[in-house]
């Protein structure tokens, strides 16, 4: 299985990291749609997520990419960014062979000072209606896009948890390897299956909506009294 084997080739091919830099070697298949009828597309759009203080994903609300106190984790690498016009395959790790629908797997090497403090959760969350230059666009889904996520706490397949690392490591997070990829996670784990809330307004804004609704009610019962008293 292609997608096991070069997992391998990920060390062997992975840039060299100077001290202070760290290395993120991420792996994830099979990427499927919302209901696993077909391969994610290569060029679709994948993101890295700081989970935030809560340590979980978070639901992604319209007009928005991240919600609750998840961000999105954006660096410089080489030429390109995080996440990258070409989007899905940023590394192959057999260069000169065609990209792999459903696959990720690249290798990230970024400086570590202004970034994520060892210890904080990440995660990966893609969208089977956008491509990456989309996001580089300034595109923003909509209620009901679909999308998918992942991380793991507890390793399974011989990596490691998903978290941001001290300086100066090289990390291997422990892959998504569903069943159709040889790997042991549920299919459905590959899905995009969760879909994008509609905004839910923050609660200052609507106290100060209910106010003002009191105070239209208010101003009416006032000039009831006021017209009651005129026609007595």
């Amino acid at each position: 299985m292609k997608v096991v084997s070069s997992l391998l080739l990920l060390l062997v091919l992975s840039p060299v990291v100077l001290r202070g830099d760290v290395q993120l070697d991420v792996t994830a298949a099979d990427l499927r749609t919302h209901d696993g009828s077909a391969l994610l597309a290569p060029g679709r759009l994948v993101q890295l997520v700081n989970l935030g203080p809560n340590g979980v994903f978070d639901a992604v609300p319209a007009g928005a990419w991240v919600g609750g106190d998840d961000r999105l984790v954006t660096f410089s690498f080489g030429s390109t960014e995080w996440p990258s016009a070409a989007g899905f395959d940023f590394a192959e790790t057999d260069p000169g062979s065609p990209d792999d629908p459903g696959v990720l797997q690249r290798s990230l090497v970024f400086n570590t000072g202004s970034l994520l403090a060892s210890g904080t959760a990440i995660g990966i969350r893609w969208f089977e209606g956008f491509a990456a230059s989309d996001y580089y666009n300034g595109a923003l889904p909509a209620a009901g896009a679909f999308y998918g996520e992942f991380t793991r706490a507890m390793p399974v397949n011989g990596g490691e948890a998903w978290v941001f690392p001290a300086d100066g490591n090289v990390v291997t997070l422990d892959p998504l390897l569903t069943l159709s990829a040889g790997g042991a996670d549920s299919n459905s784990a590959g899905f995009a299956s969760r879909q994008v809330i509609t905004a839910v307004p923050e609660a200052s804004t609507v106290f100060a909506g209910a106010l003002a609704v009191l105070g239209v009610t208010g101003e009416r019962l006032r000039r009831r009294r006021l017209a009651a008293r005129a026609a007595a």
